[in-house]
This record gives structure tokens, C-alpha cells and sequence, in this order.
């Protein structure tokens, strides 16, 4: 996905987690334990504003968190205002440019406007899910999400699952995603192979993109995963794979 895209993604996302908000803001968040509707919205209108922050600042450094908004704010205007400038700063910097993230690789801005478009849909769903109006995850932001989480925010994270293997189907596009374990719990990196690998998998994990990417964010999605092969697989990576 291009940058334009993200951004638009990010922008409805943000709308409909507002619109959840409203609904009830005491709401218990079931995908995030210990958390209400409005430590979720204050949670995503910090790092909307820390973002903007790096962004406009141009940070080659970690900056500091925000503070939290008055106890009188009206979250969920406060949300779309956060939203907004986070668009507007990302839309208005050159996505080559250099600033700071966490990963300390891919230091162009433009891998703010992923990674944003990304944890705003997953805690848009995360909103919706606690007032039973959860929606699936935009297909293509889905997919996109899965390649970012494979490849970027497991990163260096040490394998799982005892040498397995699983295969992510996504059952609409047609799109596969190997991923390897490495033979030694604390002992190597987790393999992620393209879709064209052809060697025998334990276990293959079929559905929509949206639910393939809720199942590796530690998410229930609405319609149950297809299992085939060794189940203790995917069991594994719900148990120990926590982000």
C-alpha cells in the first residue's frame, strides 16, 4: 500500500473508533485486559500525537510521551482532533526523510504512516469489539499488516513453537504467509517465507486477511479460524507470542 492509501485508512479508522467511543466510553475492552473504552481512546490519541510529534520535529531520538489530556476533555472530539493532525503531519512530510522509530532500521518517515494506519485499525476493532460493532479490518490494510507484523515488529524475537511450522491462507486473495520456528525456544530468529515455499507445513491457518491478522495481534476475530493439520501450532503462538 502506498502512503496516500494508508493515510486515508488511518483518517476512517480513527472516525470509527470515535464513533465507538461515544457509544460508551466505561466499556470494558475484552481484546485488552484491565483496559476501559477510555484508556483505549486515551491510549491512541497519545501515540496519534506522539507520532505527530516525531514527525513535525523531525526526532532522530526517542522524544517523550505526552501527557495525558484534563479529565474534562471530551475524548472522543479529542480523538479526531489527535487523528487529524497526525494526518495532516504525515501528509505533508516526504516519506524518504529521515526520522526516529523504534526499530532503528527503516528510518524513513514514511514507515510512520504503516505502522499508524496499522495500530489504528487494530484498536478501531479493539473499540468496536467492546460495544458488539466490530467490523473486519479493510482487506488490503489486512494484508498489509500481516507483511508488516511477519517481517517488521517480530523482527529479532526468538522462535515459538519447536521447529514447527505454519502456513497463513488468506481464503479472499489468495495470498499465503510461511512462517518457520527456530528448533530452540531461545536459540534463533522466527523464519518468515514467501507464499511460493512449497515444503510441508504442521499446521495451515485459513481466513479472511482481517482475521488472519487478529489472530497474530492475540485477537479473537468474529468468524473462528480454519485449522488444518497441528493444531498445538497456532495454540502455541496464542500462548507465547504476546505484543
Amino acid at each position: 500500500m502506498d502512503p496516500v492509501r494508508h493515510l486515508a485508512t488511518l483518517r476512517a479508522d480513527a472516525e470509527r473508533m470515535a464513533c465507538a467511543a461515544e457509544a460508551d466510553l466505561a466499556a470494558p475492552v475484552p481484546s485488552c485486559p484491565d483496559w476501559s473504552m477510555t484508556d483505549l481512546v486515551l491510549h491512541m490519541g497519545r501515540i496519534h500525537r506522539w507520532v505527530d510529534d516525531i514527525i513535525r520535529s523531525r526526532h532522530q531520538e526517542r522524544p517523550p510521551f505526552p501527557p495525558r489530556p484534563g479529565d474534562d476533555v471530551d475524548l472522543p472530539a479529542w480523538l479526531r482532533e489527535g487523528a487529524d493532525r497526525l494526518v495532516e503531519g504525515l501528509g505533508n512530510v516526504d516519506p524518504d526523510e529521515r526520522v526516529w522509530n523504534f526499530t532503528g532500521a527503516d528510518l524513513r518517515a514514511g514507515w510512520w504512516h504503516r505502522r499508524q494506519a496499522q495500530e489504528t485499525a487494530v484498536h478501531r476493532w479493539d473499540a468496536q469489539r467492546a460495544v458488539g460493532q466490530e467490523q473486519p479490518i479493510d482487506a488490503d490494510l489486512a494484508a498489509d499488516g500481516i507483511d508488516e507484523f511477519l517481517e517488521v515488529i517480530l523482527g529479532g524475537r526468538r522462535g515459538v513453537v519447536d521447529g514447527r511450522s505454519m502456513l497463513l491462507r488468506d481464503t479472499e486473495r489468495g495470498r499465503e504467509w510461511r512462517v518457520r520456528f527456530h528448533p530452540d525456544l531461545e536459540g534463533g530468529p522466527i523464519a518468515v517465507r514467501s507464499g511460493d515455499d512449497e515444503s510441508a507445513v504442521d499446521a495451515t491457518v485459513s481466513g479472511t486477511a482481517s482475521d488472519l491478522l487478529l489472530f497474530l495481534w492475540n485477537r479473537e476475530p468474529a468468524t473462528p479460524l480454519e485449522v488444518a493439520g497441528d493444531a498445538a501450532v497456532p495454540d502455541a503462538w496464542r500462548r507465547v507470542v504476546r505484543v
